[in-house]
């Protein structure tokens, strides 16, 4: 088990009983890279909800691409570590097993990793899932542009990329759990779509004035 995430997580259950469920994944911002999961983050805790102690300082920081950011720390290392499991060839359920007790924690309102997309059915396994599903779409060229550009892995790697996020859709549906759509640039540049996209979930001001806070056109790519 990976020192750093187990200490992270504080879950230890070495006298056998019954871990306590701590928390639930709340809200979860996933889908294609490059596609605006990073702005709708930032949407939302501009909006003031709890991000984890992420701040807009981490976008772009050191080796992430530009415009990506805001991911809570424990939550994409146990992505990772889910990931680097399913190369082993390592079941859902195994995986669920042994990341249980580093799952079970007391997650902010709004956790956000494209990765989620390969990963998901481990949290399944392990009886965290989120309760709202934001999943962020764009242009599949312009997708696959930015991807190229961003990621050196990513020609290699593209299809089992999109085959993961149609895995996502079709396990949300079976497990009943909401989804929202998110196109992006269009969130960022339709009054109307943004307010009806987001209105019920942002609800302190007109979700327009969030959005037009964070966006900057530069952003943009491709």
């Amino acid at each position: 088990m990976n020192k750093p995430i187990a200490q992270l997580s504080g879950m230890k259950q070495e006298d056998g009983t019954e871990m306590k469920k701590l928390g639930c994944l709340n809200y979860v911002i996933s889908g294609a890279g490059r596609s605006g999961t990073t702005f709708l983050a930032h949407c939302f805790l501009e909006a003031g909800f709890d991000l984890g102690g992420v701040t807009p300082a981490s976008i772009g920081d050191k080796y992430r691409p530009a415009g990506g950011g805001l991911e809570h720390c424990l939550f994409t290392m146990i992505n990772d570590q889910v990931h680097h499991l399913i190369q082993e060839g390592k079941s859902f359920k195994s995986i669920a097993e042994e990341l249980s007790e580093m799952m079970n924690f007391s997650w902010p309102q709004v956790v956000k990793d494209p990765r989620f997309t390969a990963t998901i059915e481990a949290w399944g396994e392990a009886g965290f899932l989120p309760k709202h599903l934001f999943f962020c779409i764009r242009d599949p060229e312009q997708t696959i542009k930015s991807m190229e550009n961003a990621f050196t892995w990513f020609k290699e790697g593209q299809r089992y990329d999109f085959f993961w996020q149609y895995n996502l859709l079709s396990y949300c549906l079976k497990k009943d759990i909401p989804i929202t759509f998110v196109l992006f640039p269009r969130i960022g540049r339709d009054r109307e779509y943004a307010n009806r996209i987001l209105g019920q979930f942002i609800k302190k001001e007109e979700p327009w004035n969030v959005v037009q806070r964070v966006w900057d056109e530069k952003m943009v790519h491709y």
